[in-house]
């Protein structure tokens, strides 16, 4: 485990755009970089929240069905990209914002937030499994033994896919790297970000 002071800072740039001071402060915030399940798992609580909310989602997947192709490094360099990406697309775009805040509800961090979404949906091609929203607008449970539709590496990996267990910890893992403070939500059968 590294304890952050160099690795965690040094990110390359990404999409061509310089990387944020966000970016740069979130990796010092969540400086421990537990390198395995078996790392993980030996931290003790207050240890555990000093990690990145993405490294603790695919450490957890180690060893499941569906986690085999995980690639730690790519996939938080990847965050780290589409943080960048957004927050070059959100300081672009600031314009719209003073130009039609009811769109927004007079709020700068709906704003953010949304063009965040909507970033990662058009530029990275994030979606909802439309697998899954089948079944379950069919009223029908949804069950699954295949862990890229519950953890994230089903959307940082080729699929880009995701479920209403995994976009919110996605969108959580993105948005900190931009310095938001969301936090998970958890609702009867649904899991949500604010």
């Amino acid at each position: 485990m590294e304890l952050g002071a160099g690795t965690t800072t040094q990110r390359p740039e990404a999409h061509g755009h310089r990387t944020p001071s966000c970016l740069t402060e979130h990796h010092r915030r969540y400086p421990l970089q537990p390198a395995s399940l078996s790392d993980l798992l030996g931290l003790d609580r207050e240890q555990v929240d000093r990690c990145d909310i993405a490294r603790t989602n695919l450490l957890i997947a180690e060893g499941l069905p569906g986690a085999e192709d995980i690639d730690l490094p790519r996939y938080l360099r990847l965050l780290d990209e589409m943080a960048t990406a957004c927050h070059a697309r959100i300081e672009r775009s600031r314009r719209l914002f003073k130009i039609k805040p009811a769109e927004f509800h007079h709020s700068e961090n709906i704003f953010r937030v949304l063009t965040m979404q909507h970033v990662l949906r058009t530029q990275f091609n994030v979606q909802y499994d439309e697998k899954v929203r089948a079944i379950t607008d069919a009223g029908k449970e949804w069950h699954t033994t295949d862990s890229s539709e519950i953890f994230i590496h089903g959307i940082l990996g080729a699929k880009r896919k995701g479920t209403c267990s995994s976009l919110p910890v996605f969108a959580i893992a993105v948005g900190r790297r931009l310095g938001y403070p969301l936090k998970l939500v958890r609702a009867p059968n649904h899991t949500l970000f604010r």
